[in-house]
């Protein structure tokens, strides 16, 4: 599932060293929590900037796609210089300055955290479903591989879960 945080073309700076750019990715917040809005979808994306940003010529949204792996590898302590809080997925602004979401926004040492642990879990099973499922015709194969996997892919958000509920105690 693709992660579309709010990236800023207006702030693209080339990279001397590596030949490629950099660009600020937009956050929410006030003097006490920097918050990044996350989105699971390009209609909620674009629901939230269109309200958001309306008006505002000096934000130029992209929609650039990211696993939820390598937003972890952005955002992460160490890239971000301790400067980000929180995530908050798929907000809404309701008024003014207010945003309201499904879920609590999560600290971004949780999220980086969760990622990490459930990885190699993840990893594993890519594995054992290319080598149980490459051998069968594309569509034949979607479909068996998409039936094993939903187990096992539930087991493995089950098992963060749990391993989440551990760090509040």
């Amino acid at each position: 599932m693709p992660y579309y945080p709010i990236i800023n073309l207006a702030s693209i700076e080339p990279q001397a060293t590596e030949g490629g750019a950099t660009a600020e990715m937009v956050t929410l917040g006030s003097e006490d929590e920097v918050t990044l809005p996350v989105f699971t979808s390009l209609d909620r994306f674009w629901a939230f900037v269109d309200k958001y940003y309306a008006g505002d010529d000096s934000v130029q949204p992209s929609t650039l796609p990211l696993t939820p792996f390598r937003l972890a590898e952005m955002i992460g302590p160490t890239s971000q210089g301790g400067k980000l809080d929180a995530l908050i997925f798929n907000p809404v602004l309701v008024s003014a300055g207010e945003l309201w979401s499904e879920v609590d926004p999560i600290t971004v040492g949780e999220y980086c955290r969760l990622l990490a642990e459930v990885r190699p879990d993840l990893e594993k099973l890519a594995q054992e479903t290319e080598a149980k499922f490459c051998h069968l015709p594309d569509s034949e194969a979607s479909k068996k591989c998409l039936e094993w996997m939903d187990p096992h892919i539930q087991e493995a958000v089950d098992n963060a879960r749990a391993r989440m509920a551990e760090w509040q105690d």
